[in-house]
C-alpha cells in the first residue's frame, strides 16, 4: 500500500510505480553503494548489539555463579556453625552427667576406713566395743 504522499510524489514526477521505485531504492550506481553501506552498517550494528547482550549475558551468568558461591558459602558456614554448637552442647551434656554420676558414686559409694576415721575418730572405740 502506498501512502498519498508517494503517490502525489510519483504524480509530480510523471513515473510510474516501477520506475519510481527503482529510482528511490538505490539502483544506480551511487544509490547502490548507498544501500550497501547502510546494509553493512546495520549489520556491524547489530554485531554490536549481539555483542552486547552475549557480553550482558556473560555477566549475568558471572553474577548468578557468584551468588551461587556466595549462598553455599554461607550454607557451610551456618552448618558449621550448627555442629560446632551442637558439640558445644553434648560437651557440656557430658560435663554435667560426669558431675552427677560422680555424686551419685559419692552418696552410694561405702566409705573406707580412713574416709570414717576421718569423720569419727571413735571408730575403734565403737568397734572394738
Amino acid at each position: 500500500m502506498f501512502s498519498t504522499r508517494l503517490l502525489t510524489a510519483m504524480k509530480r514526477k510523471s513515473m510510474d510505480i516501477s520506475s519510481f521505485l527503482k529510482h528511490y531504492s538505490g539502483d544506480t550506481a551511487n544509490g547502490e553503494q548507498q544501500r550497501v553501506n547502510v546494509s553493512e552498517d546495520a549489520v556491524e550494528d547489530d554485531d554490536n548489539i549481539i555483542e552486547q547482550a552475549n557480553e550482558h549475558a556473560e555477566a549475568a551468568r558471572d553474577h548468578d555463579r557468584i551468588e551461587a558461591e556466595h549462598d553455599s558459602n554461607e550454607q557451610k558456614q551456618a552448618a558449621s556453625e550448627t555442629e560446632h554448637s551442637e558439640k558445644q552442647q553434648t560437651a557440656a551434656s557430658t560435663t554435667v552427667w560426669n558431675r552427677q554420676q560422680q555424686q551419685s558414686q559419692r552418696l552410694t559409694a561405702k566409705p573406707d576406713r580412713t574416709q570414717l576415721e576421718l569423720f569419727n575418730p571413735f571408730l575403734d572405740q565403737q568397734v572394738k566395743l
